[in-house]
Order: structure tokens, then sequence, then C-alpha cells
């Protein structure tokens, strides 16, 4: 059995292609036969838009993050692609930081979505807000890859540094 990956796609700012990354590397994963899940968890909602969704999270963020039935698999709708589905951005989105930060074990949440989710899919690929934070937090500690596309410029090299120091 091949172990599922998890890959996610975070950035120190907006506007490095980080989104689109996320969503045509899912989208290349379900071309191939993976069955994958796209997690949009940046509340801009772009990877929603980009998959002609409505920004519409079943139950908000609140009820998935404190373990609603269902989980990652339960929330997921459905796209126009063969073995791809999505967990939509919507307002509610807005709030998982402020959740996990007020938890004891901030990553936990996260951690238990995610391993929640291992014998539904084969890909699953997480779209992070941009900047360094407690969502980030988390999900870089259940990740088995994490990409951070920068612009080739001097100030977003020396950002790159920094996130990787961190």
């Amino acid at each position: 059995m091949v172990p599922v990956r998890v890959l996610a796609v975070t950035g120190l700012k907006g506007g490095v292609g980080k989104t689109s990354t996320a969503v045509n590397l899912a989208a290349l994963s379900a071309a191939e036969g993976h069955r994958t899940l796209l997690w949009d968890l940046d509340p801009q909602g772009a990877a929603t838009y980009c998959l002609d969704l409505k920004p519409k999270l079943r139950g908000g963020a609140n009820k998935l993050l404190g373990g609603g039935k269902g989980g990652l698999a339960g929330v997921a709708r459905k796209t126009d692609f063969a073995n791809l589905v999505v967990v939509p951005a919507d307002q509610t989105v807005r709030e998982v930081d402020r959740i996990l930060s007020l938890s004891a074990k901030p990553g936990r949440p996260i951690r238990r979505l995610v391993s929640g989710a291992r014998a539904d899919f084969d890909v699953m690929v997480l779209d992070c807000p941009p900047g360094i934070t407690p969502v980030v937090e988390a999900v870089a500690a259940v990740t088995d890859l994490l990409l951070v596309p920068v612009v080739p410029e001097r100030l977003p090299l020396r950002a790159l540094e920094r996130f990787t120091a961190f």
C-alpha cells in the first residue's frame, strides 16, 4: 500500500503563485488517478474560486475543527475533475487561527483531521494562508512536503531564509 502524501503550499506573502501551485498539483494528482483532496485553508478562498465552487464550508470551520461528524471527507465538495474534491473556504475560515491559538494543543485539530482522512485519499494538498500563522505552524507539523513559492528577488529570498529558520 502506498502511503498517503500530504503536501502544503504556503508563503510569506500573497501574489507568488501559492494557490495556483496548490490547485494545479491537486489537479495533476487527480488526473493521474489518485484520490485527491484539496483543502482551502486561506480565508480569501482563491482555491475554492478557481474550481468554481461556492464558498460554503458545511457547518463552518469551528464545527470542523471541533470534531464535527465526517471530518474532511464529510465536508469535501465534488469538482468537475474526476478524483478531486475540495474542502472549500468561506468566511468562517478566518477563525481557524483564533481557534488554534486558543487551544492548549494547537496542532491537534489539524493533525486529527488529516489523520482521519488518510483512508479516503491518496494525496492531500493544503492551500495555506500567507504568513507564519497558527494554521501554517499546525500544517507544517503534519505535512510530508511544505512548498513555499517565492519571487526570486532579494527581499523575498531573505524572507524565505527567515521562514526556513522558523
